[in-house]
């Protein structure tokens, strides 16, 4: 099976190996290049014990409206070693306080990689890569009361048109229909965009066959009940009708990431690695179809950016972190305006007294006042991974580049 997701932790491992010296060196003297707010308060809201089963939260958090943040774990090293433990969900409500909503056994899914979705009644609903009937990952759902139902389990390669492997998040239409996409499998083993209705039927809306991309990510749907979403290195979209259309190819790309980010006025955002940076860039598809560079990463800034997407504020400042960078290399916060400027919010090192942790990958989420709430994959007391808030720049700061 495929599986890049502790391949991506090895390379984090890697990274921070490999931190001293003249590289770091160049990263302190770039990082005077940047605007900075790293005067920015981070918080540590919860940090993995070293002696859970069940840690390195990939894919971030979400938070309702009482200030409960939601999110999964993929069971510390679970998909590569699998004494680690398969996975959890976890709750930390407003006080701080950490409660294990499930912990994944397998037959009912393992190493949930993707973000979760959460109804208006309370429900949790996600993706895991592996368990199952078959080993080939779930769909499932958790209601408030921590009761877990498996919603569709994948079957293995070869014995259907259907996806398997799901590594990223559900999107949910009006009606209540979810909306995932599969890494592999399908009709050209290339991977699927799924369906799930109400009755608990699962159809395929599309198999992906390499010309018009492979190993789907994570999807976004607008207002009409559309879908937006990267295919290695195709953004698409799918009609509520089931329409699907190429939107763009990236020909000087090797990888766009996540799912993309769509604003008001129908632009499209995203990340991904290509020719013009190694480090990665942020791109924009304009209504009209252009697509252009927002911003190249460099280094002392973030490299990596997440593969689980952006987010927008209404001033149209976008927000993400990057898994590597920053001053001490273990990954960074930052904002990009409109106009492509960019600002450190924050630089992470696992070193620090602090315990912050490191590498964090998932997607933000922000609240009213403008925290912004995230997870780093190591580091913390533990060693495997961190829940932050990061509070807003205070306007009364005069540090040079700080936010204003």
């Amino acid at each position: 099976m495929k599986n890049s997701h502790p391949a991506l932790i090895s390379n984090a491992l890697t990274l921070a190996a490999n931190t001293g010296g003249r590289f770091v060196l160049v990263l302190v003297l770039a990082v005077v290049a940047i605007r900075s707010a790293q005067a920015q308060s981070l918080q540590v809201l919860y940090s993995f014990p070293a002696s859970s089963n069940n840690g390195v939260p990939e894919a971030g958090v979400i938070r309702d409206s009482a200030g409960n943040l939601y999110g999964d774990t993929f069971g510390g090293y679970a998909c590569a070693l699998p004494t680690f433990g398969l996975g959890s969900l976890f709750e930390i409500d407003s006080s701080g306080q950490e409660t294990d909503l499930h912990n994944f056994s397998g037959p009912d899914g393992a190493c949930p990689f993707g973000e979760l979705l959460r109804d208006r009644e309370g429900n949790l609903f996600g993706t895991t890569f592996a368990g199952g009937v078959d080993n080939y990952g779930t769909v499932f759902k958790v209601d408030r009361g921590g009761v877990e139902t498996v919603l569709h389990s994948f079957p293995s390669p070869g014995q259907s048109s259907d996806g398997c492997t799901p590594e990223a998040g559900l999107v949910q239409d009006k009606a209540g229909n979810l909306y995932g996409t599969t890494t592999m499998c399908g009709a050209f083993e290339m991977g699927t965009v799924f369906e799930i209705d109400q009755t608990g039927t699962e159809s395929i809306l599309h198999s992906f066959k390499g010309d018009d991309g492979s190993s789907p990510m994570g999807l976004i749907i607008d207002a009409n009940g559309n879908l937006y979403g990267i295919a290695s290195t195709v953004l698409y979209k799918i009609s509520a009708r089931g329409r699907f259309t190429v939107l763009h190819k990236f020909a000087d790309c090797h990888s766009t990431f996540g799912s993309p980010l769509l604003d008001k006025d129908g632009n499209l955002y995203g990340t991904a690695l290509c020719r013009a940076s190694a480090f990665g860039i942020v791109w924009k598809r304009r209504k009209d179809r252009t697509v252009t560079v927002l911003h190249k990463f460099t280094g002392p800034e973030g490299t990596y950016p997440s593969d689980h997407g952006l987010i927008l504020d209404e001033q149209r400042n976008i927000y993400g972190v990057a898994m590597g960078g920053g001053v001490f290399n273990d990954g960074t916060v930052y904002k990009l305006s409109a106009d492509g400027t960019i600002t450190l919010l924050h630089t992470f090192t696992e070193a620090s007294a602090a315990k912050e942790g490191a590498y964090p990958s998932g997607r933000l989420t922000m609240d009213r006042k403008g925290n912004l709430y995230g997870t780093t994959m190591l580091g913390g007391e533990g060693g495997i991974g961190t829940v932050w808030k990061l509070k807003p720049c205070d306007p009364r700061m005069v540090l040079p580049g700080s936010c204003r």
